[in-house]
């Protein structure tokens, strides 16, 4: 870890909790359970029937580097990014080499799933510019960056690190383009907000994350994203990841940052 990246951690630490009014979210619809893709949302990664048929064939035809069968836990990953038209552009303009060295980054930490997930969500674009952000983030300097990743995502698909990380990650990326910071710059000050994080062991949602308020006490078995982009669980994300880019923004815009 450089510096420079040292320091901004060490700001990022010093971010206060937003002081959230559980009140102002009582109709949140939290089912229980965790992060976890088969546990909460068994079909949440399965594209509609109109990524099956001969249109997906053809455009998988053309790009058969992306893996069609399982691949962890994620057997609908090339219908998924076929569904999407955002993530299907992507793919288009990858070469093969760097397309492999990106799903390969994927599959490390646990991401793939958490990628499928958000891929999936219609009339998200918040959930899809991340993982959007998260794949561009790993077509140049792939070998370098899927070690930055390494240590500073936490590698699970529940638990409590897990569940505030792609929860919030996703409005405090996008809060953070919506300041003015540059995306890859954006998405490497989420990388250093995770890496921030105090971490613990168990699932009890103590608030791990500078910035997070105690969310041990809120929904009776975990808070995530619902498939509705317009309930309360993406509101009260963005209202948590609002807070956490108002500090974080600064950082970052002035330039104090690796290239």
């Amino acid at each position: 870890m450089s510096e420079n990246e040292a320091n901004n951690i060490d700001l990022i630490k010093q971010i206060p909790d937003c002081e959230i009014s559980w009140d102002e979210f009582s109709d949140a619809s939290f089912e229980g359970g965790t992060m976890s893709l088969h546990s909460v949302y068994p079909d949440y990664s399965r594209p509609d029937d109109q990524g099956a048929g001969a249109d997906f064939e053809n455009w998988h035809e053309q790009h058969s580097w992306v893996p069609l069968d399982n691949i962890r836990g994620c057997p609908y990953f090339a219908r998924t990014l076929h569904h999407n038209e955002k993530s299907r552009s992507f793919v288009e303009r990858l070469d093969v080499d760097t397309g492999i060295a990106v799903i390969q980054g994927l599959v490390e930490r646990s991401a793939l799933s958490h990628v499928c997930r958000m891929l999936s969500a219609d009339n998200c674009d918040i959930l899809t510019d991340f993982s959007l952000a998260w794949m561009e983030y790993l077509s140049e300097e792939t070998q370098t960056r899927r070690q930055e990743i390494s240590y500073k995502v936490p590698d699970s698909t529940d638990g409590s690190s897990a569940l505030q990380f792609w929860t919030i990650a996703p409005y405090l990326y996008d809060q953070l383009v919506k300041k003015g910071i540059e995306e890859q710059t954006a998405f490497k000050a989420v990388l250093d907000w995770s890496a921030s994080r105090n971490e613990t062991r168990g699932t009890n949602l103590d608030a791990v994350y500078p910035g997070v308020k105690n969310l041990k006490n809120y929904g009776d078995g975990g808070w995530f994203l619902s498939k509705n982009p317009d309930g309360e669980s993406h509101k009260l994300a963005e209202k948590v990841g609002s807070h956490i880019a108002d500090h974080i923004a600064p950082i970052y815009r002035v330039g104090n940052i690796d290239s």
